[in-house]
Formats: C-alpha cells, structure tokens, sequence
C-alpha cells in the first residue's frame, strides 16, 4: 500500500469515526458471491441507536451493486436511466444535458475503453445509501491505466439510483 493510499484511507476512516457513529457493531467485513473482497462499513448517523445498524442485513448490497455493473455494461445513452432525480437536475443545470442523446453527445465522446472493475469497498449507509469505490481498468491507443470512480447511490422509489459519481 502506497503511503498516499494509507494516509487517504487514515484521513477518511478519521472522517467517518468523527462524523458517524462507528462500532464493531456497525462494521464488518463482506465478501460478495463472484468472489470479490469489500469491506463494508454500516455507518449511523450520531444521532442513531446501534439497534439501527445491529440487523446485519446487507442484502441490499448487491442490488445497489448491480446498478454499477450496468453502468458499465450499457453504453453511454443507456446509461442515462440508471440516475437519481437529483444526479439529472444536476446534468441538466451544469452540462445542459436533458435526455440521453445529450448524454451520449457530451459525455460518449473517448476513444477511452474500460477493460475490467475492482470493487474495492463499500460504505453501507442506514438511509438507504451505498458508495462504492470501484478501480477501472482502461485502454486507449498506446496507452493503459486504472483510475479510481467512487460511486454514491441512493434507494429511490424503490430502485437504486445512481446519485453522484466522482472519478
């Protein structure tokens, strides 16, 4: 582990233990069914009692992880429905992004290619939450390299929804 990565996962878990109430009893680790290692931490807000992140139930963890693996399988127009309300308000405002041909005429333009996703973590959040730190393996003419994407998705009407993702 490189010395940034420790000191950026030392700040982060210093961030979390300040703002979220986090116990053995809200962490643990999790091992999805294709054989990738995530660790997941439950985190209550300060104001939650422990009953709120006791149940262990993490099935919801693979539903919300599904939603990333069709982001990456679906090409970019298509990828345009997997958003959260708030994820499209932000498109349209910043980007002028309405549907997903204006998606696809903004964002698809890269001669980039995704090879392969590592789920690395996962933070479980009580509020219907997940953020998935997911490392992307690319290629592009000549060159090849992983870049970092931290996904945040949100339990929206029932389906989750990509709510930001940051890369």
């Amino acid at each position: 582990m490189s010395v940034f990565r420790f000191s950026f996962t030392l700040i982060l878990m210093l961030f979390c233990t300040f703002f979220f109430a986090q116990s053995s009893e809200c962490s643990e680790l999790c091992r999805f069914d294709d054989g990738e290692l995530v660790i997941s931490y439950k985190a209550a807000p300060l104001n939650a009692s422990l009953e709120q992140c006791d149940d262990g139930d993490l099935s919801g963890v693979n539903e919300a992880k599904n939603v990333v693996k069709k982001f990456w399988a679906r090409s970019v127009p298509e990828r345009y429905g997997l958003f959260a309300v708030s994820y499209l308000d932000m498109l349209k405002r910043v980007y002028g992004i309405t549907d997903e041909k204006s998606y696809a005429e903004k964002i698809g333009v890269s001669e980039r290619t995704w090879q392969s996703q590592v789920y690395e973590k996962v933070y479980w959040g009580v509020g219907n939450s997940a953020h998935f730190v997911v490392l992307a393996k690319w290629h592009e003419e000549g060159y090849e390299g992983v870049m970092t994407f931290n996904f945040e998705l949100f339990l929206e009407s029932g389906a989750w929804k990509i709510g930001n993702i940051v890369y």
